[in-house]
């Protein structure tokens, strides 16, 4: 009876570290699926704004230089280019986000093996 007790005592703490390390692990899991989600909305972002940026510079061919279409047309570009900028250092966070995700990692990993 008092090994069936014991039994018992040790599956609780076993279940009770299993559930820390859980809850641990998904306190990982959470930023990381939140930083794929930044990674893919900035990508988009980007392909969007290159894709418009392209379109824009086949349009300023039709016009001379100097005209208010020509203009207008160059404002815009230039302003995607400041928001590809912004989104360029968007991704350098995120690149930095990922190596602190990783780093945390490596180290759950190694608290869990010993």
């Amino acid at each position: 009876m008092f090994k069936y007790l014991i039994l018992f005592v040790v599956i609780i703490v076993v279940a009770i570290v299993g559930i820390f390390a859980a809850g641990t692990l998904m306190s990982y899991l959470n930023p990381a699926q939140e930083t794929i989600d930044s990674i893919n909305q900035t990508k988009n972002n980007i392909t969007s704004l290159l894709d418009e940026k392209s379109n824009l510079t086949e349009e300023l061919k039709k016009y001379e230089p100097g005209s208010a279409e020509y203009t207008n047309i160059q404002n815009q570009i230039n302003s995607i280019d400041k928001q590809l900028d912004e989104l360029n250092k968007t991704a350098e966070n995120i690149k930095t986000d990922v190596e602190n995700i990783t780093n945390n990692s490596k180290d759950l990993i190694g608290i869990l093996n010993n």
